[in-house]
Formats: structure tokens, C-alpha cells, sequence
């Protein structure tokens, strides 16, 4: 059984094929060729489907438009664009074989942790932190960095050292905020944005991929 739906996204329309059969166990949902395809069970209601897509889309639709970080001449690193060397990058000043990005990012995190880490302190300083916090970096790609409070360390995201400065120095503000408000009530915005004027531009570019 197919069915045909569309939903808006930044006032465009976009079609929605919904496939249902028994064979499929969950609702599943990709975004191709500007439209939206769904597989669901045979007796899903389309209200439920529909609210499924509506949850899901912007995030389908940020990943598939992403400009990736990297290509096969090239990769940014804070914001610039720096070529292969014969199969080598540059990173802090040491040449490493560019193998894949998983282990681009584990040379990212020893080369740059101090990188990172100096800019942590500098906002802990501005902000008025009086305790630092431990910083952890890992190769994650859901989040650009966490706050733990039980181990009061903040983890930082390694494919943020794509990103410029200014927009790294963005999540490192978001991140120490919580020290002070732990949800994202209005009152912590106004601490992130005391600090970070253009948080909202800057927030934009790394949901889109924009690295400087």
C-alpha cells in the first residue's frame, strides 16, 4: 500500500511517499532526491506516520545538505581549507598520513587538546568559573560538547576542530553556561549570549556545516 503526503520545510514543499507492509516492523524514514520515504508497518496510522516525519525532518534534511569537512584533496582545519600534501596534512605543525577521518580525529585530539583546552580556560577566566573543569575530547558526531556534572568535565566534540575559533569558542560558551543554569531556560541564553553576541549566527553555521 503506498500512500502520498507532503509537508513544508523553509516555505518549500516537499513530498512524502509512505510505503506500508506487513513486512516492516517500525517506522523508518529517509530523505532523497528532495523527498521524504517512509516504510511502516501495514496497520500504522498516517497521523502517526505524519507526526514521525514532522519530528524527524529538519534533522534529515540539515545532514543531507551538509557540505562534508572534508574531500579527497582536502580538509578544513579551524575554519580553512587545507590541501593534501602527497596524502599528508598538516596538523599543529607535524605532517601525518592522511589515512581515513577516524584517525585524523585521534591525531586531532593529541595534537590540538592544548589547542582546545587553552580556550576552555580563557572562558572559564572571562565567565567567572571558579572551578575548572576537566576537558575530555572524543570522536563523537551527535553533539559538539556535554557538561557532566557528576565528574565536572566538559567534553568537546573532535570535529570541531573543522570549525573556526570563533565558533568553537561558541560551544565552549553554551557548555560553560550550564555551570550556572543547568537547562536551557532563558535565563542560561542570557548567559551564553553576554558572551557570545552572535551565538545564534554561530549555532547556524555548525548545524549546516558552515566552518568559517
Amino acid at each position: 500500500m503506498v500512500k502520498y503526503f507532503f509537508t513544508t520545510y523553509e516555505n518549500k514543499k516537499i513530498d512524502i511517499e509512505i510505503n506500508k507492509e506487513m513486512r516492516f516492523r517500525r517506522i523508518t524514514l529517509r530523505y532523497k532526491n528532495e523527498k521524504f520515504i517512509v516504510n511502516a508497518p501495514l496497520f500504522s496510522l498516517d497521523k502517526t506516520i505524519l507526526k514521525f516525519v514532522e519530528d524527524k525532518k529538519e534533522k534529515l534534511i540539515l545532514n543531507y545538505n551538509k557540505k562534508l569537512p572534508y574531500d579527497e584533496k582536502g580538509i578544513y582545519i579551524l575554519g580553512e581549507y587545507i590541501p593534501f600534501n602527497e596524502g599528508f596534512i598538516k596538523i599543529n605543525d607535524k605532517f601525518y598520513l592522511y589515512k581515513d577521518i577516524k584517525t585524523f580525529y585521534k591525531n586531532v585530539k593529541k595534537e590540538y587538546f592544548d589547542f582546545f583546552n587553552s580556550r576552555l580556560k580563557l572562558y572559564e577566566k572571562i565567565m567567572g568559573v571558579n572551578i575548572p573543569y576537566n576537558l575530555r575530547i572524543k570522536e563523537v558526531s551527535s553533539i559538539f560538547g556535554s557538561n557532566s556534572y557528576s565528574t565536572h568535565s566538559i567534553t568537546l566534540s573532535a570535529k570541531l576542530i573543522h570549525f573556526s575559533v570563533e565558533l568553537i569558542d561558541s560551544v565552549i560558551i553554551h557548555e560553560l553556561a550550564h555551570h550556572f543554569y543547568r537547562d536551557h531556560s532563558k535565563n542560561f541564553y542570557s548567559v551564553v549570549k553576554k558572551h557570545c553576541l552572535n551565538y545564534n549566527e554561530c549555532r547556524n553555521k555548525l548545524i549546516h556545516g558552515v566552518y568559517k
